[in-house]
């Protein structure tokens, strides 16, 4: 343990009671007076820096107790509990970094300023449904996918519109830039995938596989692959390059709402109308386990960037946070009054924003 302890001289600017407290949870003595004592420190870089390092210890002790896994679990809930809380709502439809991009069915994307809560730009140029709209990768566009049929480029700065992608004979569920930004893929409820050229706007590819409506699309961490997800409740992997499909993973009841590859590109997550979240081994294109707890349809996940944790939104009003590693709920958020339809982190997994039928944009952190 000393050793263990020895570790983590990186974190000099705790003082030594943050230490003792560890030693004491450590061993499993006086868990609600060492918790207290981690609470009662007011800075939130404390807190986060303090559970990094009692899970390490937790998850790389050589000692086999029993209450190991429940000990993860207590810290979890009750150090991301003082970490989350509701920040700003926005109103305005009838991340992240300094600006939040929205979607909605009046037609139109919003920018919006994180600080102040108050709309930025208007994108117009959609005749129908606006299902999603995405930011770049360096944040200069703002991607945009409607039920008209089109995908649409945006000038953030500008707020005008550089160029429409045409070719999908249904409405567009999903567009998404790669992570360097040079192709965008849609999916469609034509049940097909197309990739596109982000500069020319010229189609590059067509992905025919699916046998109904396509969800969702995300390429891998490094471009080689796509996940799809579809009506005919099942997920998709695809070489981006050959266009070929290469697995198809068999496990959800119902249609599948999204599926995204985590940081690493090694498991996949998905969610379902069958009110259930799924994580898959890409290797194996296996069903590594199933999360359970919503109470309707899931109709949204998120990834933190460091892959430990899950978010998740649903029909029941609820948005979930959940151990990737462990498979467990550790935190629940309410004050949606409507169906939640969208959510994701920050880039630094310290907010979250979340979307609702209730015609707020929510922030969280």
């Amino acid at each position: 343990m000393i050793q263990q302890l020895l570790q983590y001289e990186k974190f000099k600017e705790m003082d030594m009671s943050i230490f003792v407290d560890k030693i004491e949870l450590c061993g499993g003595m006086n868990i609600r007076k060492s918790i207290k004592k981690i609470f009662s420190k007011k800075r939130i870089a404390i807190e986060e820096e303090t559970s990094l390092l009692l899970q390490y210890w937790i998850r790389t002790s050589p000692l086999d107790k029993e209450w190991i896994n429940d000990l993860d679990n207590i810290i979890a809930k009750y150090i991301k509990a003082k970490v989350y809380t509701q920040l700003k709502v926005f109103e305005g439809h009838t991340v992240i970094h300094k600006k939040i991009v929205s979607s909605s069915n009046d037609d139109t994307v919003r920018i919006w300023d994180v600080e102040s809560g108050a709309v930025i730009y208007i994108l117009k140029g959609h005749s129908y449904w606006v299902y999603d709209a995405q930011f770049s990768p360096n944040d200069d566009m703002v991607v945009s996918c409607s039920f008209d049929k089109t995908v649409r480029l945006w000038d953030v700065q500008s707020g005008k519109e550089i160029r429409k992608f045409e070719g999908h004979t249904e409405g567009i569920t999903r567009a998404q830039f790669s992570p360097d930004g040079n192709m965008i893929a849609s999916s469609s409820m034509d049940a097909t995938i197309r990739l596109w050229n982000t500069n020319s706007g010229k189609a590059i590819k067509k992905l025919k596989g699916h046998s109904d409506g396509v969800n969702d699309v995300q390429f891998s961490p490094r471009d080689r692959t796509l996940v799809s997800a579809s009506f005919d409740k099942t997920i998709k992997i695809w070489n981006v390059k050959s266009g070929e499909m290469l697995c198809t993973l068999i496990g959800h009841l119902d249609v599948v709402d999204r599926a995204q590859f985590s940081p690493d590109g090694l498991s996949i997550v998905s969610c379902s109308l069958d009110n259930t979240i799924r994580i898959w081994n890409v290797a194996t294109e296996k069903e590594i386990r199933v999360l359970r707890g919503h109470l309707s349809n899931v109709s949204n996940i998120a990834i933190s960037s460091d892959g430990q944790s899950i978010v998740s939104c649903s029909f029941d009003r609820t948005i979930r946070m959940w151990d990737a590693r462990l498979g467990q709920q550790v935190l629940q958020f309410e004050g949606h009054s409507e169906s939640i339809v969208g959510l994701d982190f920050s880039l630094r997994g310290n907010r979250i924003i979340s979307s609702s039928k209730d015609k707020t944009i929510r922030l969280w952190g």
